[in-house]
């Protein structure tokens, strides 16, 4: 007999990876709270849980400069059965003084091998003052073409933001910034794949490209990163804490 409480709870499926990083402080253990429980681990650097002033909950995750640039990494986000990927959302937070002015630092990748591509996402800061924006490209490596490209804005990348991007099943991809929506676009290159942002591989990189550095390295926290199956948000809406 299992309890009451066990059978009413509800498994979420459509949560194909979820990044909490609580733990202790400098611990580089990452658990992965979605019902896949993928294994995530460092693949270079020191990126670690920090305590201090964390995003959400008691901790965040911190990826900062050195010379091995920090990475964690886990290689079956859409296992089981190659499940679509169609949000992505996270807090994140940068100190100032370590992006500068025009500078674009990469966050993640997410399936882009040797020979195919998938999405990456990256934040870049403004000209002048301390706003930016990040931004997610659907890219196809083997045409070296963009499917499509959504940015949104942030107007103090110092603060604790929560960003995301759904894409519908009509083929639009929605931006949200820190639970308004605050852009869209349904432009994507012959129509292709206008379900899914899948293109080839299965992995995620957190906090640099996999190969030829691409942009800057990341150097700030994340916190409460997921990737879903589903698009959550169809209005403006409160981020989870």
């Amino acid at each position: 007999m299992f309890p009451l409480g066990v059978l009413k709870k509800k498994i979420d499926l459509a949560t194909l990876i979820n990044l909490r990083f609580e733990g202790s402080e400098g611990s580089q253990v990452f658990t992965d709270s979605s019902p896949y429980h993928r294994s995530v681990t460092v693949s270079s650097g020191s990126p670690a849980l920090t305590t201090t002033n964390p995003l959400s909950g008691t901790s965040s995750l911190l990826l900062t400069t050195d010379t091995s640039q920090a990475k964690i990494t886990t290689n079956d986000t859409l296992n089981p059965a190659n499940r679509a990927l169609k949000s992505i959302e996270f807090r994140v937070q940068i100190d100032l003084d370590k992006i500068a002015n025009n500078e674009s630092q990469l966050i993640f990748t997410q399936g882009i091998t040797g020979t195919v591509g998938s999405v990456f996402c990256y934040i870049g800061r403004s000209a002048t003052g301390n706003g930016g924006s990040v931004v997610l490209v659907w890219y196809n490596l083997i045409f070296n073409q963009i499917y499509t490209q959504l940015g949104t804005a942030l107007s103090d990348l110092s603060q604790n933001n929560h960003v995301c991007f759904d894409l519908r099943n009509n083929g639009v991809l929605f931006g949200f910034s820190n639970g308004m929506e605050s852009s869209t676009s349904n432009y994507q290159y012959n129509g292709a794949f206008t379900n899914s942002l899948n293109l080839g591989g299965t992995f995620l990189d957190i906090g640099n490209y996999p190969f030829t550095p691409l942009l800057n390295q990341f150097r700030g926290k994340l916190d409460n990163f997921k990737f879903s199956n589903v698009g959550r948000y169809l209005t403006n809406f409160t981020p989870p804490v």
